[in-house]
């Protein structure tokens, strides 16, 4: 694992630091140093590590952008941060070794730049192979790759392009066509058929006169394409578009996997709570009663044990339905221990904490009554038996 991020920000407005500030500890939990001078900036990285870093490029000790190759110096990947959109700015940072640069016209501009700097750190962990038989293109691709900190292995061809991708398991693959030994769409065709899209991107380097090979590769499996002379900008922009769709496509998977699991613990609660209701239909008598004694709920066993259908039950008053003999004096004693706010079988509260109806659970015992009195029947024959062997014997 890399450290955890740290972030230099080089900004000399105070309104900027405090949006950028804002960002940072609302989408992150990355820490920073914040300064606003070349000088502080320098005092700052000879006695800190940096991760990445945010830079204004106009300081009022950095008028010409200084700070950019004091920063490129130390190898802290750098975004840059401009008022300045102008075509004369472009031009002049656009091939140095920076992350990419970005208009602070407003704080969308700035969460822009904060979701750069989380993704470069996420780069970290990322492995990208290069299959380009050009060593100028191969060494060019390979520093842009390094600047957005990917780990990056190289190959002249594409059969070590392929031994390399099965020994890294790259989340990027980028090819030439034509290359020898084996070219870009033999090793797109042979990639496929051990990565998907949703696990690799294959990003394809063109030619301007290689449009059939170039189409023939995207059907293959190849997600994008780029058209030599390569840009450092357009390079990064591609790059970090798809990585960004694969990350996506990975916390989509992801957080689905969550949810089937979340529903299959739900189910099987479910599952649960039917076979223990199917348990208790079957054995117990259940009913539900409001606080004025009217039954609102009553299952099959119930009906069948007071004779009444569990359509007919809803609505009646539970008191008409005990025996004469006991009913007013257990309705009496259910009432105030209800009343009381005591459990007498269960009771049901609404959110106010006021009882909104009461569940009763009854056990038929007729078998069990039944049972004892057959045993108490046969002990007194036993005992009865003794008393005559014991008479006989004297």
């Amino acid at each position: 694992m890399h450290p955890s991020p740290h972030i230099l920000i080089v900004e000399d407005s105070k309104t900027h630091q405090r949006i950028i500030e804002h960002v940072l500890r609302t989408d992150t939990d990355f820490t920073f140093t914040i300064t606003d001078s070349l000088i502080a900036a320098r005092e700052a990285m000879s006695s800190e590590s940096f991760t990445a870093a945010l830079l204004d490029i106009h300081l009022p000790d950095s008028v010409d952008g200084e700070i950019v190759d004091e920063v490129i110096k130390k190898k802290i990947p750098a975004i840059l941060l401009t008022a300045d959109v102008s075509e004369d700015t472009r031009r002049r940072y656009v091939n140095k070794a920076i992350v990419d640069f970005v208009n602070k016209g407003t704080i969308e501009d700035i969460s822009f730049a904060v979701q750069l700097l989380r993704q470069i750190h996420l780069n970290r962990e990322i492995h990208a192979v290069v299959a380009e038989d050009s060593l100028v293109t191969l060494s060019l691709l390979t520093r842009y790759l390094e600047v957005l900190q990917f780990q990056v292995h190289t190959a002249v061809n594409g059969q070590e392009a392929y031994r390399l991708a099965m020994q890294y398991k790259p989340q990027i693959v980028i090819t030439d066509i034509q290359m020898p030994v084996m070219g870009g769409i033999e090793l797109t065709r042979k990639l496929r058929r051990e990565f998907s899209r949703n696990d690799m991107v294959i990003l394809v380097v063109s030619a301007d006169n290689d449009d059939k090979a170039t189409s023939q590769l995207l059907k293959l499996g190849a997600n994008d394409y780029i058209v030599k002379p390569v840009s450092r900008e357009n390079f990064a922009a591609r790059i970090l578009l798809n990585i960004r769709n694969l990350q996506l496509v990975h916390n989509l998977a992801e957080a689905n996997k969550k949810l089937q699991a979340s529903n299959a613990k739900v189910l099987n609660r479910e599952n649960l709570l039917n076979q223990y209701k199917m348990v208790i239909d079957r054995s117990m008598l259940v009913a539900k009663m409001n606080p004025g004694g009217t039954i609102t709920y009553a299952n099959e066993r119930f009906g069948e044990i007071v004779g009444i259908s569990r359509e007919n039950l809803i609505g009646r008053e539970y008191a008409h339905l005990l025996h004469k003999d006991n009913g007013i004096e257990i309705t009496e004693q259910m009432w105030k221990t209800l009343n009381e706010g005591n459990t007498w079988i269960g009771t049901l509260q609404d959110e106010s904490g006021k009882t909104a109806e009461y569940i009763s659970i009854f056990q038929d015992i007729t078998e069990i009554q039944e049972l004892r009195e057959y045993l108490q029947n046969e002990l007194n024959v036993s005992v009865a038996n003794l008393k005559q062997a014991i008479v006989k014997t004297e």
